[in-house]
């Protein structure tokens, strides 16, 4: 009672706003959170560090006031390479000082692509007064919309694409990375035109996860683009271009147009491009990525940018993680069916036990992987497709539980009345099967679509009535399976328990290894039908008790109906 009394009187006072700043504010030490608010694209957290402002969106960092070094760079290195530079797309990082450099250069038009307006508007309060002013510049145009989208829809041809976006940690930041958005830039570029990027990188010594990953994205630039050269450094600074000369990285041509542009820099001037870009700093970073084996390209549906982004990452931690990240992203292709392989051996223990007790338990399992695997993949491929999926989240469980709900209702309603259960449950079983098939040729038809009403429509059909499908079918297995396995075993508390701690323990392995191995490593429609050949094999252990005779079993009395089960 003085729990629940301690709770509402939170809720009445506004105390829980309270605890919520003084537990951000603790996550954020050593830096001072000064801001942090939600729009339907993400958390925008504002940290202050003496006089320097860092912008976070979803915990990743955006920008950081007074970084001139970076602003310099993501400017400079593409406009320079180009004679005559007019029109600009600049995709994310703006008002972190990058439309300043650009204006700078005798551009004509500079599009500025910032998917959330709440930035712009939070900035405003942080910036000096001579920043700010720089985007009312009659130059600058401000497309709130997802840079993604914004290239697939535009009509327009520009000298240079600038992405300033953070490095591809996500599966929403690597579809800016994959070789579908180099094609989709690539026809918006002028003859002579460059995309530039950059990610983070290591100056002196490049190791082999850091090889790997540069690498990634130099071979997948490579896929779209005749010339791809890079800027060695802390920063990575990845340009590309169809000219037949390809990319000239001299620092004496650089240096020369920005005297004849009369650009007068802090960073990027003659000594220090002569640094950056001497040979000894551009042939060792080449050599370096040269030596990473097996690097793959990265992809929409196969987002191996993020694992080999993630692996870099885990190498900053002393412990057993970096060495199980290492291990996942080392598995075969072939070794990921070792699962479909198990549940084949199983069909001995099945044929001579005559009992559907090990099928249905594996089934269960099976499943509950399969769930949580079902709504990851819906989660990346709308992510993919779309661009932010933050504030769908919610309808993503809404509309998965719904229809747990919805499935445990109808077969409850039922149970007393199905005679053959087992013949009922392999019927479920095989809308498993169906459901990833299913999946994966919707999603492959989206893909195909250009960006349109016909594509929206898709999507928010697919996004709002696959969960619920999804969670239907979870819905009327569950109690099924409760009931055919208390046809053997009459202790409920015994029986139920295995039958959710089974479901617990695959919605578990669902949601670590669905995004963290099989997407990457197979990629979204390949996962989808990995998840329908598991599946199968269950269906086929499900149907090899199904034909054998069982034996006779002692009735157990009706019990109450079982709630559905909580995969979420």
């Amino acid at each position: 009672g003085i729990f629940l009394a301690a709770i509402l009187g939170l809720l009445f006072f506004g105390g829980t706003d309270r605890l919520n700043r003084i537990s951000s504010q603790l996550a954020w030490k050593p830096l001072n959170l000064i801001q942090e608010d939600d729009s339907i694209y993400g958390r925008l957290s504002v940290t202050a560090l003496g006089d320097q402002h860092s912008f976070f969106q979803n915990g990743l960092i955006l920008f950081s006031t007074g970084d001139v070094a970076a602003s310099e760079e993501a400017a400079h290195f593409p406009l320079l390479l180009h004679d005559r530079p007019r029109q600009v797309l600049l995709i994310g990082g703006g008002i972190g000082g990058t439309v300043r450099e650009i204006l700078r250069h005798p551009v004509e038009t500079v599009d500025y692509v910032e998917l959330d307006p709440l930035l712009i508007e939070v900035a405003e309060s942080y910036l000096p007064p001579e920043e700010w002013s720089l985007l009312q510049d009659l130059r600058v145009k401000i497309h709130h919309v997802d840079g993604r989208l914004f290239v697939k829809r535009t009509e327009g041809r520009y000298d240079a694409v600038i992405v300033q976006l953070p490095d591809p940690s996500t599966a929403q930041l690597n579809r800016f990375y994959s070789v579908e958005f180099f094609r989709e830039v690539e026809r918006i570029l002028a003859p002579g035109g460059i995309l530039s990027f950059s990610v983070g990188s290591a100056e002196n010594y490049i190791g082999e996860e850091l090889g790997r990953f540069l690498g990634c994205l130099d071979k997948t630039l490579g896929e779209v683009f005749a010339g791809v050269d890079i800027v060695p450094g802390e920063t990575a600074h990845f340009l590309a271009t169809d000219r037949p000369e390809g990319i000239r990285l001299e620092s004496a041509m650089l240096t020369k147009r920005l005297k004849e542009r009369d650009i007068r820099t802090l960073f990027v001037r003659d000594y220090y491009l002569f640094d950056r870009l001497s040979p000894h700093r551009v042939s060792f970073l080449k050599e370096s990525i040269d030596r990473a084996k097996g690097v793959r390209i990265n992809r929409d549906f196969r987002p191996v940018g993020y694992l080999y982004d993630v692996i870099l990452w885990s190498t900053r931690f002393r412990s057993g993680f970096r060495d199980i990240i290492g291990a996942l992203a080392g598995i075969k292709t072939w070794q990921l069916f070792l699962p479909a392989a198990i549940l084949i051996l199983l069909l001995p223990f099945t044929l001579r036990r005559r009992t559907p007790r090990l099928p249905v338990l594996t089934a269960v399992a099976a499943t509950g992987f399969s769930e949580i695997g079902f709504q990851v993949v819906t989660i990346i491929g709308f992510q993919v497709l779309y661009g932010y999926v933050y504030y769908q989240l919610g309808l993503i469980l809404t509309s998965f539980m719904i229809g747990l709900v919805l499935g445990a209702w109808l077969i409850n309603r039922r149970l007393e009345q199905i005679r053959k259960d087992l013949s009922v449950y392999l019927r479920i079983q095989g809308l498993v099967v169906l459901y990833p098939l299913l999946l994966s040729v919707v999603l492959a038809g989206l893909a195909a679509l250009k960006s349109g009403p016909l594509l929206t429509a898709g999507l928010g059909s697919v996004f709002s009535f696959f969960p619920v499908v999804a969670g239907f079918i979870g819905g009327l297995q569950f109690p099924l399976a409760n009931k055919i396995c208390l046809g053997e075993d009459q202790r409920v508390g015994r029986t139920a328990g295995m039958i959710y701690g089974l479901d617990l323990l695959g919605s578990c392995l669902g949601a670590l290894l669905a995004g963290a191995v099989l997407v990457p490593a197979l990629g979204v429609l390949r996962t989808c039908w990995w998840m329908a050949v598991m599946n199968g094999c269950v269906f086929v252990l499900l149907l090899t008790a199904h034909r054998t005779p069982r034996l006779p079993q002692t009735p157990s009395p009706p019990g109450p109906a079982l709630p559905p089960n909580h995969r979420s």
